[in-house]
This record gives C-alpha cells, sequence and structure tokens, in this order.
C-alpha cells in the first residue's frame, strides 16, 4: 500500500480536490461563525460571550449579528483592510471545529509544525489534519507528512456551513478517525482515509478495491490505459 500512494501521489490531478467559485466580496459580506478574544480564546456565534470579540484573519473587532436574518455571524465592527474571503471564513471554522471534535478523543492542537510543516490541527503530536477549500496540500507537503495526514474537504461536509444529506457531519467522521489513531487501528480498509490522496470521506475513502477511494481507482483504471 505504500507503494502504491507513493506512485500515484504526484499524479492526482488538482479537480480531484474542490474547485470553489471565486468571487468579488467586501468585508460586511463575509459570515464568520467563529471569532477569538484578546486572549485567543475562541467562542462560536451561539456562544455567549460579553467581551470584545476580534477576526480571526485581521485582528479587527468583530460583533455578532443576530435576529431575523437568515444566518447569525459576526461582522467587523468597522470597515478596514481585512482581505478574507468566505472560503477564508470556512477555512477557519472547518479548522476550530476539528479541533474541536479530536480534542474530545486525544491530544489535539491548532497549527503546529510536524516534519517542517504547519498542520491545520496536529493529533497526537504526530498526525495532520488538514482542512481543504480550494487548495490542496503541496506536493512537497503530501510525501513529508505520508501516511500521518488527514485531508478534510469542505465540499464534502459542508455548503456555506450546512451539512450535506445522507453524509456523516465533520464531528463525526473526525471522532471516528481520531478514534482509530487512538486504537493504531490506521491500516486497511476499515480506516476512513484513502491511502493515495489521504482524504476523509467515511466509508466512501475505501469503497473500491485495494481499500482506496472511487476517485482515485479511477485514477488509476485510466493511468493502466494510458500505459
Amino acid at each position: 500500500m505504500n507503494q502504491l500512494w507513493l506512485v500515484n501521489i504526484s499524479r492526482i490531478p488538482n479537480n480531484h480536490f474542490i474547485n470553489c467559485r471565486k468571487r468579488e466580496q467586501n468585508m460586511s459580506s463575509v459570515l464568520w461563525d467563529i471569532a477569538k478574544d484578546c486572549k485567543g480564546r475562541t467562542y462560536w456565534i451561539s456562544d455567549e460571550c460579553e467581551e470584545q470579540l476580534y477576526c480571526m484573519e485581521c485582528n479587527g473587532g468583530m460583533i455578532p449579528v443576530r435576529g431575523n436574518i437568515k444566518q447569525h455571524h459576526f461582522r467587523h465592527r468597522v470597515e478596514g483592510n481585512c482581505s478574507a474571503s468566505m472560503e477564508s471564513a470556512l477555512h477557519w471554522s472547518m479548522k476550530y471545529r476539528i479541533h474541536k471534535a479530536a480534542e474530545m478523543i486525544g491530544k489535539s492542537e491548532v497549527e503546529k509544525g510536524i516534519n517542517g510543516f504547519i498542520a491545520d490541527v496536529r493529533f497526537e503530536d504526530e498526525w495532520a489534519f488538514e482542512v481543504v477549500v480550494t487548495n490542496p496540500p503541496s506536493d512537497e507537503k503530501m510525501i513529508a507528512l505520508k501516511e500521518k495526514l488527514v485531508i478534510f474537504e469542505a465540499e464534502h461536509f459542508d455548503s456555506e456551513w450546512t451539512p450535506r444529506h445522507g453524509v456523516d457531519t465533520l464531528e463525526e467522521t473526525v471522532s471516528q478517525i481520531s478514534v482509530q489513531i487512538k486504537q493504531r487501528a490506521t491500516k486497511g480498509r476499515n480506516f476512513l482515509v484513502c491511502p493515495i490522496c489521504r482524504r476523509a470521506q467515511g466509508e466512501q475513502s475505501t469503497f473500491k478495491s485495494e481499500g482506496i477511494c472511487m476517485s482515485c481507482d479511477m485514477n488509476r483504471y485510466l493511468e493502466e490505459k494510458r500505459a
């Protein structure tokens, strides 16, 4: 299985990962569901907090927006130079959702180093949990982290923070994988991560032959036809 992963990893096409539509946005159009206080503690829009909260991206002041609106969210207190997009807000949100779920199972830390790279979430000191909204990890990062990397794709779990019907939630998937890591059950078809692309997609991750995902199985089939 290791040999299969090393042979194919550099040939994963970019469209194997999410290709989000980009659009022009001003600060007030970005819906943040997470913010931090002056000590770096994070708060969700559903939390009660009387302290001043700040943007995860630019550190500008944030205020909660609630009421008869489509979605409760934080927004900047004043317009400024924050360059964050909806993709950035979703990335921050998913990163801390993963962290919160993982720390219920074991040691979880946000933005910590592993093998010379910064993981979105480092689990048990040696596993990298990565969020992909638009851009997949570099080939160098994929190769350096090898079998200690788990990718959580926004497209698979969320659309504007709304879970997809019939798919395990992000928290459920993180919990299942974290338990498997703690139990050292990270080999074979039962580990819910594709050994080639390293994406976590629940049972779809190892659905096809040799315990790989459907996309990687199709890529392998096409490579064999071209050979």
